[in-house]
């Protein structure tokens, strides 16, 4: 669980002529000030931030969007607020601290907008198939009983059985709490 609060900070991407994704020089940033080489800047933000680049899904850089051109693409990174502070300042345009709302609405619908809100795996398909074949030979009713509750298990998405299973990345509170994640104070809501 993180111990420190975060700012949801947004950074617009583009991409070279040979398609490499261009982040912004964080070297520049004095928070990170002593990184000499790429890799080293990149290991200072790792220090700064909780997690990895969530990437809009939505708009990637091969699609022509309103708010993500052809050849962009955003990407939102929780960090801490310093870094966030110097980030805007260094990148006007290309870095943008997000409110709570901004955040959570960029989580659903652009970073796990095509993901379901629960995950079905085959094996209730197996599971009926089991239950049916038990009833065709009159199984005794404890046999039937016994796979029922396994099916009962399989339905609920809160149940760690397989079957349903709830995607707990899908929907930001759910992330947010699974994570611990806090928002620094000065992130409004």
């Amino acid at each position: 669980m993180p111990t420190r609060a975060v700012v949801p900070m947004k950074v617009k991407l583009t991409r070279n002529d040979f398609g490499r994704v261009l982040y912004p020089d964080w070297a520049q940033l004095p928070v990170v000030a002593g990184a000499l080489a790429e890799s080293w800047a990149d290991r200072e933000l790792d220090k700064h931030s909780l997690g990895s680049w969530h990437m809009d899904r939505t708009s990637d850089f091969d699609r022509d969007t309103p708010d993500s051109p052809y050849g962009t693409c955003w990407v939102m990174r929780l960090v801490s607020a310093r870094f966030a502070d110097e980030a805007v300042a260094a990148f006007p345009g290309i870095v943008a601290r997000m409110t709570q709302a901004e955040c959570a609405t960029f989580w659903e619908t652009k970073v796990h907008a095509s993901e379901p809100d629960q995950w079905m795996d085959e094996l209730l398909s197996s599971l009926l198939a089991h239950y049916d074949l038990l009833t065709r030979i009159n199984a005794p009713v404890p046999d039937l009983n016994a796979v029922k509750a396994v099916i009962a298990k399989a339905l609920d998405p809160l149940d760690p059985h397989p079957g349903i299973r709830k995607n707990w990345q899908r929907r930001w509170n759910d992330a947010q709490m699974l994570s611990g994640i806090v928002f620094d104070p000065s992130v409004p809501p």
